[in-house]
């Protein structure tokens, strides 16, 4: 996949860790909080999604696009960095740990259908 273009899914995605690191940014959430239950999720995506992000900021002249989710970016690597955790996140290791995201996240769908039922 050409990572200067983004799936709906991970568009949405990228919206909604937007839309939280806003409220973050604003002083309407916790910074500790969504550390605590997201860790290194925002790290990873914006990895993932950076890419996209820089030539749609170039294409459509808004530099605003994913603001917040970068500048949470930074911040969360910053507290990893003050615990003493957090791998580089390198297109290599985008690679080499999307397989296993992708099993989790089947399985987790296996799992809600069972529950389903």
């Amino acid at each position: 996949m050409n990572p200067e273009y983004l799936p709906s899914a991970a568009n949405s995605y990228g919206n909604f860790l937007e839309g939280v690191a806003a409220l973050i940014r604003a002083g309407h959430i916790d910074r500790g909080l969504v550390y605590e239950s997201l860790g290194n999720n925002y790290r990873w995506w914006w990895a993932a999604l950076a890419p996209w992000a820089r030539r749609v900021r170039t294409e459509d002249g808004d530099p605003s696009i994913y603001e917040h989710f970068e500048w949470l970016t930074s911040v969360m690597a910053e507290m990893d960095g003050k615990a003493g955790l957090g791998p580089s996140y390198d297109e290599a290791y985008l690679a080499g740990t999307l397989d296993g995201r992708m099993q989790t996240v089947r399985d987790q769908i296996r799992l809600a259908e069972e529950l389903r039922l």
